[in-house]
């Protein structure tokens, strides 16, 4: 893969009917404390019946650091195909992955980036938390146990 300069992360997001998460999720990531220049965020749109590729291509409207690839068609085998389409267009020296459903905290892609170059990584991985839409409870990923356990915390 080729590195474009300067531009140190490609956030690669599968999209299949998420329309009323998908718009909280690609905020997240516009308010990431990286310079808009250092990283992009691809979404993938794997065909989606609802309007997801619209809120997609409206951000990719107003932030030049978005790309939204629209499939055909709907891909069998779930987010595999438009994952893997993301990283063959992606040119990021690190890439990340974003479910379509999720947000994260302003900093995360920042404080990731930070422990790879550190300590010359090729992986980084965070913990995550797990929000209730009923009862707005946040709880503790259900792996920290076993994280906690292989020393890995």
């Amino acid at each position: 893969m080729e590195q474009e300069d300067g531009l140190l992360l490609s956030i690669i997001i599968p999209v299949y009917n998420v329309a009323p998460y998908l718009e909280k999720s690609l905020d997240s990531l516009v308010r990431q404390t990286l310079e808009e220049d250092s990283f992009e965020v691809i979404v993938i749109d794997d065909a989606s019946t609802d309007s997801s590729l619209a809120i997609a291509r409206g951000f990719e409207a107003r932030f030049p650091n978005f790309r939204v690839i629209a499939l055909p068609a709907h891909s069998p085998g779930a987010i595999g195909y438009p994952s893997n389409t993301g990283i063959r267009i992606a040119r990021g020296k690190y890439i990340g992955f974003l479910d379509s459903d999720d947000w994260v905290d302003p900093r995360m892609f920042e404080m990731l980036l930070e422990a790879a170059e550190t300590h010359q990584a090729e992986l980084a991985v965070c913990d995550f938390v797990e929000f209730d839409e009923v009862t707005s409870a946040v709880t503790s990923s259900y792996d920290r146990a076993f994280l906690d356990a292989a020393g890995r915390s």
